[in-house]
């Protein structure tokens, strides 16, 4: 009875020293590993060219969204442009191009096309600007085109791009107001244009006057004389020359150049 005593308080015993033993051991790795893990951080290089975490909740400054309307703009007219050069393309017998491309292209500058105007949306005024741009530009390529057009069997295709520089013409407008009235000179110069033409819209000769004015004073403010110059001539031509704000562009304008 002793003897069986014995033996099972020893078993136990020996179970308790295993069971701590083995408590150390795990405790013992557990250290070793921290201590190999610091030792690995501390003697690792450190990149200081690595960029800090971008603050997505930041905003923009206007100069970045100036920078990345304008990286959309270019895109757009790259991947627009080639998108014609693929069209042209599948005109030729030799040509390796496939309807892929064209469709692959498109596909592009409808992005770009669309990220500013996302981005206009959120009242980016540089966005709002480009996407302006792009819709005069476009505008102004269809009418081009159409003026082109003189054989009378061809006359509804003229009739049809003269309706889509219309409607760009419109969007331009649209686009422009704000950056205008941030006064962007060459958002003032688009709107002068737009009202002493009447493109897209019906002749408005004193509102094409404002928006002409803010461009002259803009690009003689920023010493550009020569847009400047433009600026005053399209002013006489659609008013009379001894309009206030007429003679006002010519009196800075003549002030720089002394």
């Amino acid at each position: 009875m002793k003897i069986t005593s014995y033996l099972g308080a020893t078993f136990l015993f020996g179970m308790v020293l295993l069971h701590s033993h083995s408590v150390v051991a795990d405790e013992s790795a557990k250290v070793e590993s921290q201590e190999s893990a610091k030792k690995i951080l501390t003697q690792a290089p450190v990149n200081k060219q690595q960029s800090p975490p971008i603050d997505k909740t930041k905003k923009a400054t206007p100069e970045q969204q100036k920078k990345e309307a304008k990286k959309m703009y270019d895109l757009f007219n790259k991947s627009y442009i080639k998108s014609i050069a693929s069209i042209q393309c599948l005109k030729d017998s030799k040509c390796i191009n496939s309807e892929d491309d064209v469709l692959k292209y498109s596909v592009f500058y409808l992005r770009f096309l669309h990220k500013l105007e996302d981005a206009a949306e959120k009242n980016d005024i540089w966005a709002m600007y480009y996407r302006g741009l792009i819709a005069y530009e476009r505008a102004q390529d269809y009418a081009d085109r159409a003026s082109y057009i003189q054989d009378r069997d061809f006359i509804f295709t003229a009739m049809t791009l003269n309706r889509y520089r219309d409607y760009q013409f419109q969007d331009a407008q649209k686009y422009l107001v704000e950056p205008a009235k941030a006064r962007i000179p060459e958002a003032c110069q688009m709107l002068g244009n737009i009202y002493a033409k009447g493109l897209g819209r019906k002749v408005e000769v004193q509102q094409a006057m404002d928006f002409y004015y803010c461009a002259g004073l803009e690009f003689v403010s920023a010493n550009r004389d020569l847009e400047a110059q433009i600026t005053l001539k399209a002013m006489n031509e659609i008013a009379i020359p001894t309009d206030a704000r007429t003679v006002d562009v010519y009196a800075k304008l003549n002030k720089n150049n002394r």
